[in-house]
């Protein structure tokens, strides 16, 4: 059911995730979506946004190194994982603790030293629902937001 995926970024950078195979049908009807979601399937795949959230980071990556970084509705966190190898402190979130589980997959498949020689933990995951009030010293805590194809269905809005 699940695999190891590469995608390949500018041709010259791979990204390895742990991933569910890409079974799903893009286009569904509502009533298909919602259950793929309560299935907790749509976390497991990455999706066409992600990757072109990773070559945006790429392309402005002399711009945006150093910085701390959190992403929303992460799922496998390709970008967090991406961000990360390029500097950044991420924390991937998600609603989900088994796509973070997927994520941190993610992150020890790619991990490699980091490009600025710093070794601080560059990479977490934390569960965030976004029911729930946010703790008010994480709103500021982050210098940029990363967020591809974030979703929801009426079980989580």
């Amino acid at each position: 059911r699940f695999q190891i995926q590469t995608f390949m970024l500018e041709s010259t950078m791979p990204l390895r995730a742990y991933v569910r195979n890409p079974d799903v049908e893009v286009e569904c009807s509502k009533e298909q979506f919602d259950d793929f979601w309560d299935r907790d399937i749509v976390g497991h795949v990455v999706w066409e946004p992600a990757l072109v959230l990773c070559e945006y980071l790429l392309h402005y990556r002399h711009q945006l190194t150093g910085k701390r970084a959190v992403e929303l509705g992460a799922g496998v966190a390709l970008p967090s994982v991406l961000a990360a190898k390029l500097g950044y402190s991420v924390l991937a979130t998600d609603n989900s603790p088994s796509a973070l589980a997927l994520a941190r997959v993610a992150w020890a498949l790619n991990e490699t030293p980091c490009a600025t020689g710093l070794n601080e933990p560059r990479f977490a995951v934390q569960l965030l629902d976004w029911r729930q009030p946010l703790d008010p010293s994480v709103v500021h805590a982050f210098d940029l937001i990363l967020a591809a194809d974030v979703i929801y269905t009426t079980t989580t809005a």
